[in-house]
């Protein structure tokens, strides 16, 4: 392997809104608990008119284990979140047909507008 093929980084920082009603459950056949939800991202730019153009992406987030047990009651739909994770893929049958998906896997969630006061995880 080159010295380049032993570098890497996959690593994800992204601040955007929770825009799914999170979705808990307990994965039995390891018994991990297991936290999704959607984020939405905008990229602002200024177009060579002076205009502002917005372009939103939608991202697929997943949190397991203890952190997905203590955010189940403070992560909701509306709510802005900072997260930091890695990009993780994966592919699943759904009806007979095998889908794809990207995943982030967080390790770090702060919620930027808390109402109750809960703490950062």
């Amino acid at each position: 392997m080159s010295a380049l093929g032993a570098l890497g980084m996959n690593k994800v920082f992204m601040i955007g809104q929770v825009v799914s009603q999170p979705r808990f459950k307990v994965v039995t056949a390891k018994d991990l608990p297991r936290l999704w939800f959607r984020l939405c991202t905008v990229d602002s730019s200024v177009d060579e008119n002076g205009l502002t153009r917005e372009r939103r992406s939608y991202h697929s987030v997943v949190v397991w284990g203890g952190l997905a047990r203590g955010l189940r009651e403070h992560v909701s739909e509306g709510m802005t979140v900072a997260i930091e994770g890695r990009l993780a893929s994966r592919t699943y049958d759904h009806a007979g047909k095998s889908r794809f998906e990207t995943e982030i896997v967080v390790g770090k969630l702060v919620m930027l507008d808390r109402k109750d006061g809960a703490a950062a995880a």
